[in-house]
């Protein structure tokens, strides 16, 4: 089992304890922190931080996150409904880069196409008026190598969100009710 850094390594020494009153025959490997060198270097120093291209929906939008990453958990927010609190959030993923995949989210909502959870929305939260409705794709976390942690965190996430605040229907994503472990 793999533990995050920690100081003195507080997180691997209370795992190490709890494998061994349960007799599980489990190794506990606390992986390394990152490096000084990856805090201080960047591999483009001057690269912007939107990509400036118009059809952009993550840079368009005022949505943070980097719209060139790979592998990426992304929400989509609804800022009419933002504004009333209620409802209005969209959770995906995608191993492509968030610039294709927001601007497929985009042809598809002005297209009003049925799959589009976009037009859905409005369709439903909106009385079908797309006029003055607002959305903002953010990037939530990218996991480039990894797609089962990039689908989990998925999951997470909207098992996490309010059920009267989200915009996916249970057709779009496994229905996986995951494990929790607790460490006492």
């Amino acid at each position: 089992m793999f533990v995050p850094y920690t100081l003195n390594s507080q997180l691997q020494k209370l795992y190490m304890e709890e494998v061994k009153r349960s007799q599980l025959p489990i190794r506990v490997v606390e992986k390394a922190g990152a490096a000084l060198k990856q805090k201080l270097q960047r591999s483009d120093p001057f690269a912007s931080k939107n990509c400036m291209r118009q059809e952009c929906f993550i840079c368009s939008s005022g949505g943070t996150g980097s719209c060139r990453a790979r592998g990426i958990n992304y929400n989509i927010l609804c800022c009419t409904c933002e504004e009333n609190i209620d409802e209005g959030v969209y959770h995906g993923q995608t191993s492509r880069n968030g610039f294709l995949r927001g601007e497929e989210h985009m042809d598809d909502f002005n297209k009003k196409l049925d799959k589009s959870v976009l037009w859905k929305h409005c369709r439903n939260k909106h009385s079908g008026q797309t006029e003055g409705i607002e959305f903002k794709m953010n990037v939530a976390g990218v996991y480039h190598r990894d797609p089962m942690k990039r689908q989990i965190a998925e999951a997470v996430r909207i098992q996490e969100t309010t059920p009267n605040k989200l915009m996916n229907d249970k057709t779009e994503y496994n229905c996986i009710q995951l494990p929790r472990a607790s460490v006492e």
